[in-house]
């Protein structure tokens, strides 16, 4: 059998929502099933990013906004991590397999892609200060991979999302 070089990289809490903060797991107990599912349909590797809120405030964290993680120390933790998701991204590329997309969640403080908030009715858009990290050392590696968030509250414009991408 002839193995799949379509590679996706997906943020650490789509295969394991317990390590999100304290009371934002609503809609999927533990794997965002519908993403994951689709990726296995397609065969495409899953290739998961560490989570640097993990890191930076621990496994038993209250929710919090952007402006309590955007702190110097949380920056580096983020570049840090950001730099070898970046290493990893290279080294698939390197063996000529493709990384065909970056995925975040959207509305989190890390690992927004597009839209930092949501407060009704309006979508407040803005980026995570992981994924601003990771489009930092992309861009200095000359590297253009495009990024989807997740929409946990609305999965279908992300599945329509991978849908696109795929196609």
């Amino acid at each position: 059998m002839k193995r799949s070089k379509k590679h996706i990289l997906v943020p650490y809490c789509a295969l394991a929502q317990g390590i999100r903060a304290d009371t934002i797991v609503k809609h999927y107990p533990a794997v965002v099933k519908d993403v994951i599912e689709f990726l296995i349909r397609n065969n495409i590797n899953i290739m998961q990013m560490p989570c640097p809120e993990l890191y930076f405030d621990g496994i038993r964290r209250k929710p919090c906004g952007k402006s309590h993680y955007d702190t110097p120390h949380n920056r580096k933790i983020c570049r840090d991590v950001a730099i070898n998701v970046v290493d990893m991204i290279q080294l698939i590329q390197s063996g000529g397999y493709e990384v065909i997309g970056i995925l975040g969640v959207n509305y989190s403080p890390s690992c927004a892609v597009d839209c930092i908030k949501y407060k009704r009715p309006e979508k407040i858009r803005g980026t995570g200060i992981y994924i601003e990290e990771l489009k930092k050392i992309l861009q200095e590696r000359k590297l253009q991979i495009p990024m989807i968030g997740i929409e946990n509250y609305n999965i279908s414009v992300t599945m329509k999302q991978l849908e696109e991408l795929i196609s």
